[in-house]
Formats: C-alpha cells, structure tokens, sequence
C-alpha cells in the first residue's frame, strides 16, 4: 500500500502554473504540505520546474508525474500545516 507522508486536502481552485515566459491556468484537486495534484491543459514533462501561483502566493515546484490533463507537483519547500488551513478554509 502506498502511504504519503502527508494528508491531501481535495479542493476545486483556480490556479496558475507559470514556466518561465508561459502560464496555464490551472485547477487545484487536492494539496499538502508537500505538493499539490492540478487538472492542466497541457502534457508537462516530469522535472520541469514551475511556479505555482495560488491564492495570491507563488510556491516553487516541480513535475513529479504527468498524464492526460492531470499533473502532480512537489513543492521545492514545503509548505506549513497552518498554512494549507488558512489556504483551503472556506471563504
């Protein structure tokens, strides 16, 4: 069985994946401390390096997997518990 060391938070935001001159616009699935799992539009190539720019913050990341319009990410430094609380409270 596959356990991550950290709990996903499933969520449904908007997002925007930045790589280098270009950005996507992305929607968040779930996130953790760790990372996040989007739906994008566009095939990315494990190991490219993105910046994920969400609710006003941009976190540094980078492809861990990619499929047909989904893709994970690893946050180069993880983020804090109580940040990924104040992220997905409700509005």
């Amino acid at each position: 069985m596959n356990v991550r060391p950290q709990a996903r938070r499933k969520i449904f935001q908007l997002g925007e994946l930045c790589l280098g001159d270009r950005s996507l616009r992305v929607h968040l699935l779930d996130v953790s401390e760790g990372g996040a799992r989007l739906h994008c539009p566009t095939v990315l190539s494990v190991g490219t390096a993105v910046t994920l720019r969400w609710q006003q913050e941009n976190w540094r990341a980078v492809v861990v997997w990619a499929g047909s319009n989904k893709c994970g990410v690893r946050f180069i430094a993880p983020l804090a518990h109580s940040s990924i609380e104040a992220l997905t409270a409700p509005l």
